[in-house]
C-alpha cells in the first residue's frame, strides 16, 4: 500500500492524500468485533436456556390451569428469544457491512496497484483485462459463498433449537434426556467454530502478484487455488456443524416419549417434529 501526495504549484498547495486502511489493521478489528458478538450470542442463548428449563421443572406439580399459564410463558419467551437473536444477526450483518465499506478504499488501491504492474510487466492489454476481471471475481466469489455459508449456519441454528424444545419437552415428561444434551452442546460448539470460520472468511481479500507475462498464468493460478482451499475449509468445517445437529436429532429420536406431548402444550410448536437437516451447505 503506498500513498501519492498530490502537490500543487504557487502559494496554495493540497495535503498528501491520505493512504488507504491496512487490510491487516481492518482485519483485526474486526476479529475483536467478532469476539464481542460472539459472547453476546452465546449469552443470550444460555439465557433463553437456563429459563426454559426454569420454566420447565417448574410445571411438574401445577395444576392444569397453572401449566398452562407457564406454557403461554415459554410461548413469549421463545418469541422473544426469536426476536433477541434476529436482531443479533442483523448487529453481525451490520458490522460485516460496514467493515466491507472501510476495505473499499484498500481494495480500490490493491486494483490500481496491480494495473500499474501489469501495465509495466504484460503487454497483451486483452490478458491486461482479463486478469482485472479475474481479480473481482474472486473478490465477489467469496462474498457469495461466504454469505451462503453464514444462512446456512443460521438455520442449523434454528433447527438445534427445535431439538432442544423437544428434549424439554421429553424431559417434563420424565424422560432422561442426557445424551441428547451432550449432542446438543457437541451440535452448539460446532456451529459455533463453523461460524468462527465463515465469519473470518468473510473480509478476506485476494491479490494476484504480477510477475511478468510468462508467469501470468501462474499467479492467477496460485490464487484461485488459495481462495479454493480456504473456501473448502470453511465448508468442511460447516459440514462437521451439520453432521453434529443430525446427530442431535438422531440421538432425541431414540427418546420413547419424545412426542409426547406435555398436558396443556398440545398446540404449542407443532412444528418441531418435522424439523429437517436437509439444508445445502455445498
Amino acid at each position: 500500500m503506498f500513498a501519492v501526495g498530490v502537490f500543487a504549484q504557487g502559494p496554495v498547495s493540497s495535503p498528501p492524500a491520505p493512504p488507504p486502511p491496512d487490510f491487516k489493521e481492518i482485519q483485526e478489528t474486526y476479529k475483536e468485533q467478532l469476539g464481542e458478538i460472539r459472547e453476546d450470542r452465546t449469552q443470550i442463548k444460555q439465557n433463553y436456556t437456563d429459563e426454559v428449563r426454569t420454566l420447565r421443572q417448574n410445571m411438574a406439580d401445577k395444576t392444569l390451569e397453572e401449566r398452562v399459564e407457564a406454557i403461554e410463558q415459554l410461548r413469549a419467551r421463545r418469541e422473544s428469544f426469536m426476536q433477541d437473536m434476529m436482531a443479533h444477526r442483523e448487529s453481525f450483518r451490520a458490522t460485516l457491512e460496514q467493515r466491507k465499506l472501510e476495505l473499499k478504499d484498500a481494495i480500490e488501491a490493491k486494483r490500481a496497484d496491480m494495473a500499474t504492474h501489469l501495465q509495466e510487466r504484460v503487454s497483451d492489454e486483452n490478458k491486461q483485462r482479463v486478469v482485472e476481471k479475474i481479480d473481482q471475481r474472486f473478490d465477489a466469489l467469496n462474498e457469495k459463498l461466504t454469505n451462503h455459508f453464514i444462512n446456512v449456519l443460521d438455520r442449523l441454528d434454528a433447527i438445534l433449537l427445535k431439538i432442544k424444545v423437544r428434549a424439554e419437552k421429553a424431559k417434563t415428561n420424565g424422560a432422561d434426556i442426557s445424551a441428547v444434551e451432550v449432542a446438543i452442546e457437541a451440535a452448539e460448539e460446532a456451529i459455533a467454530e463453523a461460524r468462527t470460520a465463515a465469519e473470518e472468511q468473510a473480509l478476506k481479500t485476494y491479490t494476484i502478484e504480477i510477475e511478468g507475462e510468462e508467469t501470468l498464468r501462474a499467479n492467477v493460478g496460485e490464487v484461485r487455488q488459495q481462495l479454493g482451499d480456504d473456501l473448502k475449509g470453511v465448508r468442511e468445517i460447516i459440514k462437521e456443524a451439520r453432521a453434529a445437529v443430525v446427530d442431535s436429532l438422531k440421538v432425541l429420536a431414540r427418546i420413547q416419549n419424545v412426542n409426547d406431548e406435555v398436558e396443556g402444550e398440545e398446540e404449542e410448536d407443532e412444528d418441531a417434529t418435522g424439523t429437517s437437516t436437509e439444508d445445502n451447505d455445498q
